[in-house]
């Protein structure tokens, strides 16, 4: 117990070490697609989308977009229940695999294996080696997670955008003097809502906290036309997906 004591201190501490950062992320990433194809393997049996039904019906978006011109579960018939993140995500899986959703699904386990690089690539920035590593390998092996993708959900397209909302408001935070950051960041809070609406209340409050706590600091003037910046930014953004669904709306069947 005590040798296992020491090695796992040994190996934490050593992650500190540049010399060797390359080499844990090459270990987290490829522990990341092991424990990701072990999923989709696993529960084979299990996944409803042999049967060619996704959950909350996202392939019908995709496909009748691409299909009919229209963004909608049935052909014809538009719908503003759901944001285009998702689907635009997987349009080109359309476009490659046809409706074959095991490619999807392991075509989406992949991505996500890239947002586990993205998550340690991020936190390295922020907090250094050490942490950057550790949360890599707790997302690697998080397997609710790998379960999600594989069942072809919008948590896929979230949460990328996730760990790069809070890479850049973090980063504002922090004071960073680069001048696009305000505007990065408003542009990844209208894509976020347009995957999923649940997360304007997020950036909203956010930016107000953010003014709040800066607001007797000799930066506050900075800080407010940053954020003038990121609500502008994000409105911009989502202002277009605003108006078709103001247009669409009155003709969207109700069920």
């Amino acid at each position: 117990m005590r040798n296992l004591a020491s090695w796992l201190k040994t190996a934490v501490e050593s992650m500190d070490e540049p010399r060797l950062f390359h080499r844990f992320v090459a270990g987290i990433v490829a522990l990341a697609l092991v424990a990701r194809l072990a999923v989709f393997f696993y529960f084979w049996p299990t996944w409803v989308w042999q049967t060619g039904h996704i959950q909350d019906d996202w392939n019908k978006l995709a496909i009748n977009w691409i299909t009919y011109g229209t963004f909608g579960f049935h052909p014809g018939e538009a719908t503003i229940r759901r944001g285009p993140g998702f689907p635009l995500l997987e349009i080109p899986l359309y476009l490659l695999f046809g409706e074959n959703y095991a490619a999807w699904s392991i075509a989406l386990l992949l991505f996500d294996t890239g947002t586990c690089l993205l998550l340690v690539l991020f936190a390295r920035q922020l907090w250094g080696n050490r942490a950057a590593l550790l949360a890599g390998l707790l997302y690697a092996v998080h397997l609710p997670i790998s379960y999600y993708n594989a069942n072809i959900e919008q948590f896929t397209s979230v949460l990328p955008l996730v760990f790069l909302w809070f890479y850049l408001f973090s980063s504002w935070d922090l004071g960073c003097s680069k001048k696009w950051t305000p505007w990065a960041l408003g542009l990844v809070s209208g894509v976020l809502m347009l995957n999923k609406t649940v997360y304007l209340p997020l950036a909203l409050v956010s930016i107000v906290a953010i003014v709040w706590l800066k607001r007797k600091t000799p930066q506050f003037s900075t800080v407010c036309r940053q954020a003038s910046i990121v609500l502008v930014t994000a409105a911009l953004v989502v202002a277009p997906w605003t108006y078709r669904n103001y247009v669409v709306g009155p003709s969207v069947r109700v069920v």
